[in-house]
């Protein structure tokens, strides 16, 4: 009977360690996602989709599954004769250094209730955040409750302002 039951535990093991590496190697590439609740993508939690298309510099089309969303970038505003150079930066910066189309999306709670408006992630960096230290974006707080951000990207309009970044270099010197 033990040696019965030594075999059944090598063959549990055999399986399960592939089992396993599979599902660590299907998170690392955005295919699964582990932290996700019963629920889905919630409201101030994190959720990992993959990015589909631009739509306008404020808002991209992502895939959760089969379905497919428009998530608006939360405390930002691009005015629209910046949209081309900020759709161009969001497509190179979710495009990236690794050749996957997986972002994390981290969702705000708002006045409307809208359910997918948040901050996009790549590889440690926030795209709110970046579009703003660029100068290709305001900071502006839409229509957000908390914004756990508002100082974090009030620094970096101040940094861009200061370095004369994309709008502020038109706008210091009198132009726009």
């Amino acid at each position: 009977m033990k040696a019965l039951l030594k075999s059944d535990n090598l063959l549990v093991k055999i399986i399960t360690v592939p089992a396993l590496v599979c599902l660590v190697t299907s998170y690392a590439y955005g295919v699964v996602d582990i932290f996700e609740g019963k629920e889905g993508c919630m409201k101030g939690k994190y959720c990992k989709v993959k990015f589909v298309k631009v739509v306008t510099p404020e808002k991209i089309i992502v895939k959760r599954g089969l379905k497919a969303h428009s998530v608006e970038l939360a405390g930002i505003n691009i005015p629209k004769e910046y949209w081309p150079e900020a759709t161009a930066f969001i497509r190179s910066f979710i495009e990236g250094i690794i050749k996957h189309p997986y972002i994390t999306v981290e969702f705000e709670k708002t006045k409307k209730g809208k359910e997918w408006v948040g901050y996009i992630w790549k590889e440690g960096l926030m795209l709110n955040w970046e579009l703003v230290r660029m100068g290709l974006a305001k900071y502006w707080q839409k229509d957000i409750l908390e914004n756990k951000y508002d100082q974090f990207l009030q620094g970096a309009e101040f940094k861009a302002k200061t370095e004369r970044k994309g709008m502020w270099a038109k706008i210091l010197k009198g132009g726009m």
